[in-house]
């Protein structure tokens, strides 16, 4: 949260990329004619132009385009889609580190290749996702300022956050946003609670479970048949229904191999496999790994309504090896190895 005094009478509030006021009305659109409306260039970029608002000129040197490509290996977590684009707030701007807060609908899993685009200085810089809430839905994605060089990185700036005054349901806001072609827009809302339309006043006795988690999100997918088997992720374990005894969970499965052929889909748990239980990953890796290529395989899975069904496919380990893709939290780094393939030797 940003306070920003200026020529009006009354304290203005930066949050996030959403700007409001407090004690009275203001026409934030009739600031344009107080404030400086030169552009500022840098490489053909326009940084702030004439006809931009009092919020998108406020907050444009703080914004950043994130892009976020997944690579098809690590599309964990029911991720649909390898691409996708959002703004992100700086909230740290220094030689040593930046940091920047984006939602998780851009930023999914930590498993991606990411590109910063600023809205204050033309340029592309890789970032890394360094923290993804488990609660809330923002993710931390780290840059080198340095790569910016001496002009932009004096250009750019970190939005200054503080705690108060809090936004309450009914304030004011400017939600503003960084289009493609890197130019801050804006519009007029009001802050709402997401949870005033399920408040019915009804006293409900619920039983709640604990769980671990952390800022590293999921850590680790085994590919098996052409399915990505991982642990049930926050989204899954929120519906409520685990199977008894546990299982690896499918979260997606390739064209054209063995689970297509052979119709093992994902959202669904592998519970056994030729009668042996899986209840976790190392058990379902200790239990595939003694399999042979070309052998059939019978598999009992269980589906997100708690319907078991048991199917049969056949293992191709030449086209459709086993491995895993691991993270490391010592290097920061995701790693591929190969669980079980086929070797081939020289005559």
């Amino acid at each position: 949260m940003q306070q920003v005094q200026g020529q009006q009478s009354t304290s203005q509030t930066v949050v996030n990329g959403c700007f409001s006021s407090k004690g009275g009305d203001i026409d934030l659109e009739a600031s344009n004619s107080t404030a400086d409306s030169d552009s500022s260039c840098a490489g053909g970029l326009m940084v702030a132009s004439s006809n931009a608002s009092f919020p998108e000129r406020l907050m444009e040197p703080s914004l950043v385009l994130v892009e976020v490509n997944v690579p098809p290996s690590c599309l964990l977590d029911g991720v649909d889609s390898q691409q996708s684009f959002g703004t992100g707030v700086i909230l740290h701007h220094a030689r040593g580190m930046g940091l920047v807060a984006v939602d998780k609908n851009t930023v999914k899993v930590s498993a991606s290749d990411i590109v910063l685009s600023f809205a204050a200085f033309p340029i592309e810089i890789p970032g890394q996702v360094v923290f993804l809430h488990p609660v809330y839905n923002y993710a931390l994605v780290c840059y080198d300022p340095s790569a910016l060089g001496t002009v932009g990185l004096s250009k750019v700036r970190a939005a200054e956050v503080l705690p108060e005054p809090a936004l309450c349901r009914g304030d004011p806001v400017h939600l503003v946003v960084l289009t493609r072609n890197l130019r801050a827009k804006s519009r007029k809302s009001k802050v709402t609670n997401s949870f005033v339309s399920l408040s019915l006043g009804y006293e409900v006795d619920i039983l709640v479970g604990t769980d671990v988690r952390d800022g590293n999100g999921t850590t680790r997918v085994i590919n098996w048949c052409g399915s990505l088997v991982q642990d049930p992720y926050p989204a899954v374990r929120a519906l409520g229904f685990l199977p008894k005894g546990g299982g690896a969970y499918v979260t997606r499965w390739h064209r054209g191999s063995p689970a297509d052929r052979y119709g093992l889909r994902a959202r669904r748990w592998i519970v056994e496999v030729n009668g042996k239980p899986t209840p976790d990953l190392d058990a379902f890796v200790n239990v595939t790994k003694e399999l042979g290529s070309e052998e059939f395989v019978r598999v009992k899975t269980i589906s997100l309504d708690g319907r078991p069904s048991v199917l049969t496919l056949k293992q191709d380990l030449h086209y459709w090896p086993t491995w895993e893709v691991r993270f490391d939290p010592d290097s920061a780094l995701w790693r591929r190895s190969t669980i079980k393939a086929l070797h081939y030797s020289n005559p």
